[in-house]
């Protein structure tokens, strides 16, 4: 009886470990950060995420240095505030005059983080410091000044189409 115990203990303590090791290579394959590496925290306030979510890429460089830790209200209510959690390994990257751009990656519109490098002569942002947003134009707004472009275009070629029309009037008329 106490033979089939610790059998029954040595097949599940095999499965248990089996299983472990199957989820950290599906994590460590389907792109997630690797559960051992370290990382800091930095954050970001804006306005409005435009699309971002949770667990998207933070690149500087066109290399991925962390993901989207956490989306949530500011304290006062006025912006969201994000934290991004950044690998150890580029700290030295991200100084006090770096900005953070919102990008637009592939077709379907994913929405990631660009982090701009900083000067080498700035300090280090801090872990839990902050860092600043460039503010970017949305789509609608790009939609918006391109549609005031066009009213302007489409009244500049009536104006043309007027004036043209004069002088072959005026042609006619010599």
């Amino acid at each position: 009886m106490r033979r089939k115990l610790e059998t029954e203990m040595q097949a599940g303590i095999f499965i248990v470990l089996g299983l472990v090791v199957i989820m950290i290579t599906i994590l460590m394959m389907g792109g997630a950060q690797s559960l051992f590496q370290k990382t800091y925290r930095i954050h970001l306030e804006v306005s409005d995420t435009a699309g971002l979510a949770k667990g998207s890429r933070v690149s500087s460089g066109g290399v991925k240095i962390g993901v989207v830790d956490e989306i949530r209200f500011s304290e006062s209510y006025e912006n969201v505030r994000i934290t991004l959690r950044i690998n150890d390994n580029a700290r030295q990257r991200i100084r006090e005059d770096s900005v953070v751009r919102f990008q637009t990656q592939g077709v379907l519109g994913d929405k990631y983080i660009e982090v701009i490098g900083g000067s080498p002569n700035k300090p280090v942002v801090p872990d839990d410091g902050l860092i600043q947003v460039e503010q970017g134009k949305d789509l609608s707004s790009v939609f918006s000044e391109g549609s005031t472009a066009l009213s302007l275009l489409k009244e500049n070629l009536a104006n043309l189409k007027v004036l043209t029309s004069a002088l072959e009037i005026g042609r006619a008329h010599v």
